[in-house]
């Protein structure tokens, strides 16, 4: 399983490469450079080559998805298809801020995952992982808002949404855990919540937005990992 959304999420990053970056198209909005984008240095994936190599990750997640769908049944390529579609829009989105489409990934794939390994579907699986959605749209923001214009009139503005999304996405864990809706056991997540000093205080320098997306991630894969331990062996 995860080798399959290793191929599918690297279908998506190949592909987004291609379109922004020198595949030809003219579609896409181009992000800030930085460190490790393009997915692959020239030297060893010319980008020309990257719809290619998108086509084969692409093949070889669907292979695996077929696998999971003989054993579960077509409930999984149902799932699989929104991913792709979701990961189509945030390449080829034709309105402004479409790259955020792919915030609402991770409930997906976590109700996905979770199917694939019990057979059935799960509300709670769903809802554990809404916080997630929220710190990825922070990561998101903060690489390709916030910093977008090197950090223009409205940065204080922009910095105070950025810090309330990811409160928002705590404040989701907890009101989940209190309504019963979610495993106490969830509450482990709120460890990761520390690291929100970190990403404050790398938000003073207006011009590198490389700290403070690194900071965000780290949170944004901590926060989820956390969660997501807390609810399997707790």
């Amino acid at each position: 399983m995860a080798f399959g959304l290793v191929m599918v999420e690297s279908s998506n990053l190949l592909l987004a490469d291609w379109a922004t970056f020198g595949g030809g198209s003219g579609i896409g909005e181009a992000p800030p450079p930085m460190p490790g984008s393009p997915m692959f240095p020239p030297s060893i994936l010319p980008m020309r080559r990257t719809v290619h190599a998108s086509a084969v990750c692409l093949g070889l997640g669907a292979l695996t998805m077929l696998v999971f769908a003989t054993q579960r049944g077509l409930g999984i390529l149902l799932l699989g298809t929104a991913a792709v579609a979701i990961g189509a829009f945030y390449v080829f989105s034709p309105i402004r801020y479409g790259y955020f489409s792919t915030s609402i990934l991770p409930p997906l794939i976590s109700l996905g995952a979770y199917f694939v390994l019990s057979g059935a579907p799960s509300k709670w699986a769903v809802l554990a992982s809404v916080p997630s959605m929220f710190f990825s749209a922070g990561c998101i923001f903060t690489y390709r808002v916030l910093y977008g214009k090197r950090g223009g009139e409205r940065f204080g503005f922009q910095v105070r949404v950025l810090m309330a999304m990811y409160l928002l996405g705590f404040a989701a864990l907890v009101s989940f855990i209190l309504a019963g809706l979610i495993p106490v056991s969830a509450s482990t997540g709120l460890l990761a919540a520390p690291l929100l000093l970190l990403l404050r205080g790398t938000l003073r320098d207006r011009t590198d937005y490389v700290p403070a997306t690194s900071v965000g991630v780290t949170l944004y894969a901590a926060a989820g990992l956390l969660i997501a331990l807390g609810c399997a062996f707790l």
